[in-house]
């Protein structure tokens, strides 16, 4: 494709709410977080989990949080220096957020490079599996 008929393409997916922004890639370890924490929270039956979310969302740390269906109620995902930065976290502030009945917390081990979904999905035929 043409320079301007990639740029014509991409304006219109922007447009179109398809392309909602552009970021970075970032190099956690090169930035000093180098650790990556998902915690699975359960929240006190029958609080509004929408206080907890935006008490969580307070958190500088917080890189993701998915509020999910099953025995857990959200799943967060945390960037942290290492296992004591975690243990303060955890201590100082998740536990103290009143809404809070339980964390389970996994460490990652190893991250793998995210794929490039949007290129996955747009390059399958309408109606076919990527």
């Amino acid at each position: 494709m043409s320079a301007p008929a990639v740029g014509e393409r991409i304006a219109r997916l922007e447009r179109l709410g398809v392309i909602q922004g552009y970021g970075v890639r970032v190099n956690w370890s090169a930035a000093g977080y180098p650790m990556t924490v998902y915690l699975i929270i359960t929240a006190v039956q029958g609080y509004q989990q929408q206080d907890l979310v935006e008490q969580l969302a307070l958190i500088p740390e917080l890189e993701a949080l998915d509020i999910v269906t099953g025995a857990m109620d959200m799943l967060a995902r945390l960037r942290v220096r290492d296992h004591q930065h975690l243990r303060q976290l955890l201590m100082d502030c998740i536990w103290q957020i009143e809404g809070v009945q339980r964390t389970e917390t996994a460490l990652s081990l190893v991250e793998i490079e995210p794929k490039n979904l949007v290129a996955d999905l747009l390059s399958a035929p309408p109606g076919e599996p990527a």
